[in-house]
């Protein structure tokens, strides 16, 4: 879960019932209706409770923490301070996502709107550089925010509308199409302002760099592998070609310019450049597949 409007942490009452028919009674009522039970979830709480149990994640209050507390894991970044409960939070966000529809994903585009992501989860992620489930845990959210169309919103976003062949389709099939192409649409839309916010975070690009760290290791940790695996996949989703909107395409392509030119800055395609020199190394096949996936936008574009 993610709160509405104000995301506030370290709020420890109880977080109220929203009044009003706002975003967050949205993505609830989108996550319960689309949620499967897991298998290692209890059944002694409600849903309607795990949701409102915890307090938000960010505080946006702009009060710095204590000058004499210099833990890495709570650090005031653009006037957010990172909250005791925002693991917990972002875990209920990634879950939401995770349940989303594969096509029309209402939670993601919903979250989109409010421009979640750029505005409070990028401050997040710098603010909690020195945590690496915290790190992880957004790594999760970022790829799951910017996965590719689906095949069924590409076909429908470049599909050419013939009025008279319309006439001889039934009103539901229209109705699918246009719903198709409009959350396509927002998708696409928001995938190219993803790829600004990211430009505009070096610090949050820097984090994503030593995700790679694991690879000059001789023996590498469980989890280091998951850590490649999720800065691959993310960069693939922020590089993939996207279909051309209204303005023909020119919005997306500065916006692959400027991350492109981000990420070489921050060094982060060295490291890309590094894996695919030992690419053949028996520990490292997993990765050909992804890695032709991030470099062809790259080399297509320049």
């Amino acid at each position: 879960g993610v709160a509405a409007t104000r995301l506030q942490v370290g709020a420890r009452a109880t977080m109220p019932r929203p009044k009003t028919n706002n975003g967050w009674s949205a993505i609830k009522t989108a996550y319960k209706k689309r949620r499967q039970p897991a298998p290692d979830e209890s059944d002694d709480e409600s849903e309607d409770d795990a949701w409102r149990r915890r307090p938000p994640a960010i505080d946006t209050s702009h009060e710095s923490p204590d000058d004499d507390d210099d833990s890495d894991e709570v650090r005031a970044v653009d006037g957010f301070v990172r909250g005791e409960d925002a693991v917990a939070w972002l875990q209920d966000l990634q879950r939401a996502l995770r349940r989303d529809d594969g096509d029309a994903r209402a939670i993601r585009t919903t979250v989109g709107a409010w421009d979640v992501l750029r505005s409070k989860l990028l401050p997040l992620a710098e603010a909690s550089a020195g945590d690496a489930l915290a790190t992880r845990t957004l790594c999760k959210i970022f790829v799951l925010l910017t996965m590719p169309l689906s095949d069924k919103c590409q076909q429908a976003l470049e599909a050419t509308i013939d009025p008279k062949k319309d006439k001889d389709r039934s009103e539901t099939a229209i109705r699918t199409r246009t719903e198709l192409r409009d959350a396509a649409t927002k998708q696409a839309t928001q995938l190219i302002e993803a790829r600004f916010a990211f430009a505009e975070r070096p610090k949050v690009l820097r984090a994503l760099s030593r995700m790679f760290d694991g690879l000059r290791k001789a023996r590498r940790e469980p989890g280091e592998d998951i850590d490649v695996e999720l800065a691959l996949t993310l960069l693939r989703n922020l590089l993939v070609p996207l279909p051309p909107l209204e303005d023909g395409g020119a919005r997306g392509a500065a916006a692959l310019d400027a991350l492109t030119k981000a990420l070489r800055e921050e060094l982060v395609l060295d490291q890309v450049l590094d894996l695919c020199a030992a690419v053949h190394a028996r520990e490292n096949r997993q990765w050909h597949l992804v890695l032709v996936e991030v470099l062809a936008p790259l080399l297509a574009a320049h």
